[in-house]
């Protein structure tokens, strides 16, 4: 029971998440690499979206 003893210190929702990373270390690449693209593909989105926002802006003047 003494590995368990500093996650009954943390008293937040990370806690199960931490737990469960105990548990599947080889997880932790896979679930990093998938927020990394997430994150990626969102802001190349909104870098898209204001360009063609800009784009029908100028057109109109």
């Amino acid at each position: 029971m003494t590995e368990k003893e500093p996650f009954s210190k943390v008293k937040t929702r990370a806690r199960p998440v931490a737990e469960y990373f105990a548990e599947h270390p080889d997880y932790v690449w896979k679930w990093g690499l998938t927020f990394a693209v997430g994150i990626a593909l969102s802001y190349m989105l909104i870098k898209k979206l204001k360009e063609i926002k800009n784009s029908s802006e100028n057109k109109h003047d």
